[in-house]
Formats: structure tokens, C-alpha cells, sequence
């Protein structure tokens, strides 16, 4: 999609609208703020959706000022959902400094949480970091890939969820796991592959709980959105281009709070259910994207009521 009639990344849209700040379209910013703080945390794709919302729309997508703005966003609402873990590695590693020699059981558990964290981060983030400079392009995200990619990693989630057993917590994941699933979570360079359901699909593959799975593919997130975040930051800077101050705050507020609503009913879901419907939904996307790339009647009208 083309970046045309952005400020600084933010949507700008020059036909009339009631409800702009800054002229800037208002329902747009929140649309597309929502999607990207909320959808990526789930075990959905959050790039799919974002071109669906723009295909049926016809919205062009946000810049790198809206990226960062995003990712700082999700990136608050991540850090409150798992502040105790948080807390707890950031207080091992000062104990750890501090002291140079043997500590508690607890301060160990976090410091190899914290190592798990930067393994299961790793192999994205080097994708991320090693792409451009290799001058490799994932490509376009095109309605068969969109709708296939939908289809076959909702399939290998209900899987993971259906047929594994569930008996380990985050605590009990080895670094092994851990770069096991940083493994997967690095097919999300590739169109349409959602960072959070591949991280929740290779967590529950190895017997991970299921909030258990939600939980580590929060933690992971935290490096890797503060990464996209600066790799837009670069992307701003080197456009030069000026931010409009109330949209980035607006769309930073709004995945903030799309970000942590989603967390926190995701977690109470899962207390007694399974990712079964998020299975389904995203089947009828992958499958209504399919109808509308091959030119089946109905598709079109079928994908905008799921979506």
C-alpha cells in the first residue's frame, strides 16, 4: 500500500471527515492503533489485518511516526501486564551486580528468565537488523499469502493447543525452549506470519500452560517492539519528516490500552477455555481472503463482517 498523505506517518486524510485532531482522520488513526497494539499481542496476525483493514477501507497504511508511536504504546501496556516479572529481573540483576558471588533461588530463577527473554528475542531481532543490510524484502503481503499463511498457522495453533500435553510454566522453560521458540517466533519476517501466534503455537508445542504461553510471548515482545520502535525511529529520522505531537499521542494512548484490554481478558479466558476460537477466526479470514483473491462470490462481503 502506498505511504501518500501521511505527516510524519501518521495518516492524513484529505477527504472530509467530522472527527480529525490535527487533520489528521481520526477513526483511521484508531482503527489501525488498535490493530497493531492489540491484534499483535493476541495469537492472530496483526499484519494481515492491518492490510485487510486497509483493502477494505482503502486507507493507505501508517508511517514510521506511527509505528513508534504504536510500539511504545503496546510496549506500556506489555510492561504493566508483566510488571512482577519485570520487577523481579530487574531487582536479580542489581542483586546480582551488586553482591558478584552466589544468590537466592529467586534471583537465579529471574536471571535465567531473563536469559530465556534475550534467546527467544534473538533470532528475530537479527532478521530484523540483518534483512535491510542483506538487502533481503520479505515482499508484499498479497490476499493468497495473507489467506494461506492465516489458515496453515491457525491449524498448527489448535495443534499445538489440542494435541500437546500442558505441564510446564514459564519458570520450567530450559534455554533450549527458549531458542526453540525464538526460532519460530522469527518466521514473522515473512508476510502474514503473526509474531504472537507463532510465539503461543511454539510454547504450547513444547507443553507450556496455555496463560503460561500467553505470558512468555508477552515477555518476548518487550525487546522486540523496543526494536521495531527504533528501527522506525532510524526510518523517521532519516526522512526528516515532522510529528504531529497530538495523533502520536493518541495512537500511542489507544495500543496502550487495546494492548493491555487484550492481555488481561485473554488471560481470564484461558483460566477455563482454550485458543479455539481465535482457531476459527482466523481460518474464516484466511479462507475469506482466499475467496476474494480466486475471485469467489461472496468472499468480499464474507471477510468484511469477520473483520
Amino acid at each position: 500500500m502506498p505511504l501518500g498523505g501521511f505527516r510524519g506517518g501518521c495518516y492524513k486524510d484529505h477527504r472530509p471527515s467530522t472527527f480529525r485532531v490535527n487533520d489528521v482522520a481520526l477513526l483511521p488513526l484508531v482503527v489501525f492503533a488498535l490493530l497493531q497494539g492489540a491484534v499483535v499481542l493476541l495469537p492472530l496476525s496483526a499484519p494481515a489485518h492491518g492490510t485487510l483493514a486497509s483493502l477494505l477501507t482503502s486507507w493507505p497504511t501508517p508511517g514510521p511516526a506511527f509505528d513508534i508511536a504504536v510500539s511504545l504504546g503496546t510496549l506500556a501496556a506489555v510492561l504493566v501486564y508483566c510488571r512482577d516479572d519485570v520487577r523481579a529481573i530487574a531487582s536479580g540483576a542489581w542483586r546480582k551486580m551488586r553482591r558478584r558471588r552466589s544468590v537466592g533461588g529467586r534471583v537465579e530463577a529471574a536471571l535465567r528468565l531473563a536469559g530465556c527473554l534475550v534467546l527467544g528475542a534473538m533470532p528475530l531481532s537479527l532478521a530484523i537488523v540483518a534483512a535491510p543490510a542483506l538487502g533481503w524484502s520479505p515482499g508484499p503481503l498479497t490476499l493468497p499469502v495473507l489467506g494461506w499463511s492465516s489458515v496453515g498457522i491457525a491449524l498448527a495453533l489448535w495443534a499445538a493447543d489440542s494435541l500437546n500435553m500442558t505441564v510446564k510454566r514459564v519458570e520450567h522453560l530450559s534455554w533450549t525452549d527458549a531458542l526453540v521458540i525464538g526460532a519460530v517466533v522469527a518466521l514473522a519476517v515473512f508476510p502474514g506470519a503473526g509474531r504472537g501466534a507463532l510465539a503461543i503455537g511454539a510454547a504450547r508445542f513444547l507443553g507450556c500452560e496455555r496463560r503460561a504461553a500467553l505470558r512468555f510471548s508477552a515477555l518476548i515482545s518487550i525487546p522486540l517492539l523496543g526494536l521495531v520502535g527504533s528501527v522506525a525511529m532510524a526510518r523517521l529520522i532519516a526522512d526528516g519528516a515532522p510529528v504531529a505531537p497530538a495523533p502520536f499521542l493518541l495512537a500511542g494512548a489507544v495500543a496502550f490500552a487495546g494492548g493491555w484490554a487484550a492481555l488481561e481478558i485473554l488471560t481470564r479466558w484461558l483460566r477455563r477455555h482454550t485458543y479455539a476460537p481465535f482457531v476459527l477466526y482466523q481460518v474464516g479470514v484466511g479462507a475469506a481472503a482466499l475467496g476474494v483473491a480466486y475471485g469467489l462470490p461472496f468472499a468480499r462481503d464474507a471477510l468484511t463482517r469477520l473483520v
